[in-house]
């Protein structure tokens, strides 16, 4: 099995894509967002709420993708996220991948411009300032983001939760990982 958890009408095919938003919903933001509004061919969607218990067994996903979706859970819900990621992972062969925006790279390119427009969708806001607005709607998601991430937090969190990992920071102020469950050592 291969899930693309918090997936919103980024569907891809050969997977299970996993929203906590109906499906309904999200094909209107895709259409607004000018993207393919249709499930494509071999995906499939189901209507989740990550923070409740899975309905998947033990070892039973080879690839779990989750892009743009660790920031919008609480510091009390990401570690309950993250073990059941771990708990659905397959040990060894299975990996964990996807991406959450970098803070520090947010940050720094933020106050070091200060300036201009940098993001047009995102520097609308009450401040005086652009610069002030476009870092205070990408650290909070405009509302939808309960944390933030740098690489040595998010590394920190995947290792607390027992996973090996690489955690890199990508050219368009996000950071990437790939983690992967161990397999269990004999005693």
């Amino acid at each position: 099995m291969k899930l693309n958890l918090g997936c919103g009408f980024d569907w891809r095919a050969g997977f299970l894509n996993v929203d906590c938003s109906h499906f309904e919903e999200l094909v209107l933001w895709a259409r607004e967002a000018g993207q393919p509004a249709d499930l494509p061919a071999g995906a499939e969607f189901m209507r989740w709420d990550l923070r409740e218990p899975w309905p998947w067994a033990d070892d039973s996903a080879e690839m779990i993708v989750c892009n743009q979706t660790l920031e919008h859970f609480t510091d009390a819900e990401s570690p309950v996220v993250l073990a059941e990621v771990y708990r659905v992972l397959t040990p060894g062969s299975g990996t964990f991948t996807g991406t959450t925006p970098d803070f520090e790279a947010i940050f720094e390119t933020t106050v070091r411009r200060r300036s201009g427009t940098m993001w047009p969708q995102a520097d609308a806001g009450p401040y005086s300032q652009p610069w002030m607005n476009a870092l205070q709607n990408l650290a909070h998601g405009e509302g939808h983001h309960k944390q933030v991430f740098v690489a040595d937090m998010l590394r920190e969190r995947l290792q607390t939760t027992g996973f090996a990992h690489i955690v890199a920071p990508q050219p368009d102020l996000n950071l990437g990982f790939i983690a992967w469950k161990p397999v269990p050592q004999c005693a």
